[in-house]
């Protein structure tokens, strides 16, 4: 179910999508992941920074708010950095 919402194209039920796949990878016994799933989205995060790459910094007027928008080469780097891909867990927690 979480590898069709990744797919979607409404932005929303993508996010939670990949939230939900990522929680239930973290929890599932190494014999119960798809591996070949994992390494279609891994692929897809490459791609993601080289769009990104191209792309440029993006800025976004949000008004009045303290909001801010992440560069998203940094902040994928940052995950990739903390080691914790791949990482198992007894739960898992919004």
């Amino acid at each position: 179910m979480a590898s069709k919402w990744v797919d979607s194209k409404k932005v929303l039920i993508a996010s939670g999508g990949g939230t939900t796949l990522a929680h239930c990878v973290s929890v599932a016994d190494e014999a119960e992941i798809n591996g070949e799933l994992l390494k279609d989205y891994l692929k897809r995060t490459k791609k993601v920074k080289a769009a990104a790459k191209k792309i440029g910094k993006v800025e976004v007027d949000h008004g009045n708010t303290a909001c801010k928008t992440p560069e998203i080469i940094a902040t994928i780097e940052k995950i990739e950095g903390k080691d914790r891909i791949g990482r198992k867990r007894k739960a898992a927690r919004c």
